[in-house]
């Protein structure tokens, strides 16, 4: 079995240069930041749990949805959202979460895989788009994961910008 990577799982305030550095260590795939990154290596597991689609990454012991929110939604909804799945036990868990830039740019795939998504076909093609639990230096803004192209991008927090694609530790 190869070695398993534990990324950061707690929300930051991260700077461009921090994403950069990121991006780099990590050898992350971003369209404009890291052409050259070759992506994160994941080993996805498919399995329904309480009849809901989760992908378990054995290469990081992160559990996530395969699908998530059905609508864009601002920040803050996105935290509501979140709260209403932990209260539900969505797969019968109620630690789920926002991903870290980390969690979420180890989704992105160099070359398009799901239609014009880069993305693993495991994944729900909906959520082209996701909110990370990181703000931007600025406060003002949050750090997002697109799979449109692929990369990392700040948002302004209360636009109905991203979807939520919730993660828990396995």
């Amino acid at each position: 079995m190869e070695e398993i990577t534990k990324f950061r799982s707690e929300p930051k305030i991260v700077s461009q240069s921090e994403v950069d550095g990121i991006l780099k260590k990590y050898d992350f795939f971003d369209e404009v930041e890291n052409i050259s990154g070759h992506g994160f290596n994941n080993e996805f597991v498919e399995e329904t749990i309480r009849g809901e689609k989760i992908i378990i990454d054995k290469a990081t012991e992160l559990m996530w949805q395969q699908g998530g929110s059905k609508r864009l939604m601002s920040y803050e909804d996105a935290i509501k959202y979140i709260n209403i799945i932990n209260r539900s036990l969505y797969a019968n868990y109620a630690n789920w979460r926002l991903p870290t830039i980390e969690e979420g740019m180890s989704l992105v795939k160099p070359k398009e895989m799901l239609g014009i998504l880069h993305i693993h076909p495991v994944f729900d093609r909906n959520q082209g788009v996701i909110w990370t639990s990181d703000f931007d230096s600025d406060k003002r803004h949050v750090w997002a994961v697109t799979f449109y192209g692929g990369g990392c991008i700040s948002k302004t927090h209360d636009l109905n910008y991203s979807y939520v694609r919730a993660v828990r530790s396995v």
